[in-house]
């Protein structure tokens, strides 16, 4: 739908932004403030799994976080990593001035892994062997795959 021009009081001809039906983009800002969400909520999904073992006193404390060592490097390095992508597309995006469809969709699926990964970080955390790394290692592989595609 297109709108005549129109006259402001300085007499400079103003046009109104064409809207067409099938064509969609966003605005870059609207666009990274959703990714910042997406990624702040996965950020602190990673740190959910994490919990101190019942019966822990405070007399047990000390040796109760000896025990989830291994669940705060799952979550230290799965943070870290989260945390590389959310800067490579804080830098892909600096570049972008608009998204069209395409590019939302791309987006969308790749925000869509990076949700995902609290899963194979707590996967293998809690059964650590060849499956959960192959998991792990795919989801690395598919968000990454998904960064570049953008």
């Amino acid at each position: 739908m297109t709108s005549p021009a129109s006259s402001s009081e300085a007499g400079e001809t103003v046009r109104e932004r064409t809207v067409d039906p099938i064509r969609y983009d966003r605005d870059s800002l609207s666009v990274a403030l959703f990714n910042d969400a997406v990624f702040a909520i996965a950020m602190t999904l990673l740190v959910v799994g994490i919990h101190v073992p019942a019966g822990t006193t405070s007399a047990t404390f000390a040796h109760a976080l000896g025990g989830i060592g291994d669940s705060l490097e799952s979550y230290a390095v799965s943070f870290l990593v989260v945390g590389i992508y959310w800067l490579g597309l804080h830098r892909q995006v600096r570049f972008m001035t608009r998204f069209d469809g395409g590019a939302l969709v791309i987006n969308l699926l790749f925000l869509m892994t990076v949700a995902f990964i609290p899963f194979p970080s707590a996967m293998l955390n809690r059964y650590f062997g060849t499956a959960s790394v192959v998991l792990y290692a795919s989801s690395m592989a598919v968000v990454g795959t998904l960064l570049g595609a953008l």
